[in-house]
């Protein structure tokens, strides 16, 4: 998955084909660009390049390399969640790509739409900004709200965190796609509902997606896992760091991988029986190894009581007994999410047509946001 390097088998793949008298070989895992097929084809690697995300990402891929189009080629991130589905037997499935596997697929342009509209799409994360790309490509008038000033909500917070860099790649994809489209941005603050007026709106796509919110009966401090900021610096905190999950997300433990690295101890609670639930079972292997390679130490069936002076209570969720943990430099939750869908409930009481998509409407997962996103562009 992300954590491993780009090529990460070629080496292997080189060896494989200096021993195999000339049967052909095929060089395949995390070759993601034409430039990195094209390399492990130059460099005797393999006799040809065999890719199965990439493809799962964009169908298009091979014409889109032939003819020189590389920056239109829709990254793939790795973060095996198409893997994750079909190994549970799901069908295939891929958050970037909601046409995967329907008809005409290949070179899938959204219909015309019979009139022009003004639109307006409130929310820059993945949701709005995938929204807000298709409805301009069927040519409506549209105008992209966010409160950062750079797209891509919260999933450029997880790209940020180890592990997860792959993420910017599909970001940068998606603005220049909504650049293209000829989307107008509006960035860098919280859209009021005077603002989004202000264009005349014939809809409004709401894409403002949740917060975490505090675990249950918790007294004194913490920071929610979204809202934890890793430190920009080198230097190790000679203290603890607890991370209490509820989530069991591949982003969750990216901050786990981050705590480890930036404090001199890391201790993880979680009210279930095991870690990483909501994680494919391949990638869920990494994380454990990582955690235990950190000397993480793992608490089942707690959760956070209390949290003062540098010490937090903890108590087992079936027995009630509490234990202390001294020396806490921080406690971040990670838990649960509470939709931020306020301004869409102002707006439909104003009679404005309003859709909302992601996790706005019911926080879920990516593939959720952006396949809502490209549903609700369809439908105006």
């Amino acid at each position: 998955d992300m954590h491993f390097r780009r090529g990460h088998f070629l080496d292997i793949h080189k060896k494989m084909r200096r021993a195999s008298a000339g049967v052909p070989v095929m060089a395949i895992g995390r070759i993601a660009t034409p430039a990195e097929a094209e390399a492990a084809i130059a460099h005797g690697v393999g006799d040809l390049v065999g890719m199965t995300r990439a493809l799962i990402a964009d169908a298009d891929w091979p014409a889109k390399a032939r003819d020189g189009d590389v920056e239109d080629i829709r990254p793939s991130s790795f973060d095996n969640f198409a893997w994750g589905e079909i190994h549970v037997g799901k069908p295939l499935a891929e958050p970037h790509n909601p046409q995967l596997g329907r008809k005409g697929e290949s070179a899938w342009r959204p219909s015309g739409a019979s009139t022009r509209r003004r639109i307006a799409v409130v929310g820059a994360g993945p949701a709005g900004l995938h929204a807000a790309r298709v409805v301009g490509e069927r040519g409506h008038d549209v105008t992209l709200f966010g409160v950062s000033s750079q797209v891509g909500g919260k999933l450029r917070w997880e790209a940020g965190l180890p592990g997860r860099a792959e993420h910017f790649p599909v970001i940068a994809w998606m603005e220049r796609q909504a650049r293209g489209a000829g989307v107008k941005t509006e960035l860098g603050r919280a859209a009021t509902v005077g603002d989004i007026l202000a264009i005349k709106p014939d809809s409004v796509v709401v894409a403002t997606g949740a917060h975490q919110r505090r675990p249950n009966d918790f007294i004194g401090d913490g920071v929610s896992a979204r809202d934890w900021n890793a430190r920009s610096d080198s230097g190790r905190v000679d203290a603890t760091a607890v991370l209490f999950d509820m989530d069991h997300s591949a982003a969750t433990y990216a901050v786990a991988d981050a705590l480890a690295r930036d404090y001199r101890r890391l201790v993880l609670l979680t009210p279930r029986q095991q870690i990483a639930r909501n994680v494919n079972y391949c990638s869920a292997i990494g994380i454990h190894r990582r955690l235990y390679e950190a000397n993480t130490e793992i608490v089942l069936s707690a959760e956070p009581v209390s949290f003062r002076g540098g010490r937090l209570t903890w108590r087992n969720v079936f027995t009630g007994r509490t234990q202390d943990l001294d020396d806490v430099g921080v406690f971040v939750w990670s838990t649960p999410r509470v939709a931020d869908d306020a301004i869409a409930k102002q707006l439909h009481d104003m009679g404005i047509d309003t859709r909302l998509v992601g996790d706005c409407m019911a926080p879920r997962n990516l593939l959720c946001a952006i396949h809502e996103g490209e549903a609700a562009a369809l439908a105006l």
